[in-house]
């Protein structure tokens, strides 16, 4: 698996491709814990992922949790619909902010 990390002035543009599972998930959030101090906003780009399992899910929340730990902003884009309808049915789509795209994701930053 394959996670490129894109820097943008303070802004990381992170992204992989596949099911968001724990191994993912996990090297997803290894990831964001090595982002400096000065990033205030990560946007997930998660064009490339097919499907969330539950453990996705529960690594999407620790990011989240770590994100808000470190005052950084945590934005979701490009959501797939078997991934959009997840968040939909556990409700995590009214606590994470979610974009339909990483330049709309990028915008919301201002």
């Amino acid at each position: 698996m394959c996670i490129q990390v894109n820097i943008k002035e303070n802004t990381a543009i992170i992204g992989f491709t596949g099911e968001l599972d724990l191994a993912r998930g996990k090297a997803l959030r290894e990831k964001t814990d090595k982002l400096k101090d000065n990033i205030d906003t990560v946007i997930l780009d998660l064009n490339g992922v097919t499907n969330i399992n539950s453990s996705g899910i529960g690594q999407l929340v620790s990011i989240l949790k770590y994100c808000t730990l470190k005052d950084q902003k945590l934005r979701l884009a490009c959501l797939s619909s078997d991934v959009s309808q997840v968040l939909s049915i556990t409700k995590l789509d009214k606590v994470l902010s979610i974009y339909d795209s990483v330049e709309s994701a990028e915008e919301s930053v201002g």
